[in-house]
């Protein structure tokens, strides 16, 4: 039996790069309950390391260098910030979607309009090329 083995693409989401990610994204939650004045600067700072993460994603698919599994990955990279929200919706469904006991309704720390933008954009990308056929599973348009 041989072994199946996938080389990743390292300049997408090596090791340093992943751990990037991770310490950005615990270091942003963590700052927002020891020292809320910080945020905005770790969010800007992460907006910033998406956005290059994103605009390698669009020229590696412009040169047809990536296989689908790198972009799942590397999207689910960028949108990884997002994630701590999935606690937040399984409260709102186990309280009924009661808004006095949504955590979210006083939130400590406001988002800038640099990261608003961002996830705006970087949702928009993710809905528009989920199913419009960028890159299929033999590479081709």
């Amino acid at each position: 039996m041989s072994a199946c083995t996938i080389t990743g693409n390292s300049d997408m989401y090596g090791l340093g790069i992943r751990i990037g990610f991770y310490m950005q994204w615990y270091g942003t939650i963590l700052a927002s309950w020891i020292a809320p004045s910080e945020v905005p600067g770790l969010r800007f700072s992460n907006s910033l390391f998406i956005f290059a993460t994103f605009l390698a994603l669009l020229i590696q698919t412009i040169k047809k260098t990536l296989r689908p599994i790198d972009t799942y990955i590397t999207l689910l990279l960028t949108f990884g910030g997002c994630l701590y929200f999935v606690p937040v919706y399984i409260w709102r469904c186990l309280v009924c979607c009661r808004s006095q006991l949504d955590p979210t309704r006083h939130p400590r720390v406001h988002a800038g309009p640099v990261f608003s933008a961002l996830n705006f954009y970087l949702s928009l990308y993710r809905s528009f090329s989920c199913g419009s056929g960028i890159m299929t599973s033999t590479g081709h348009r």
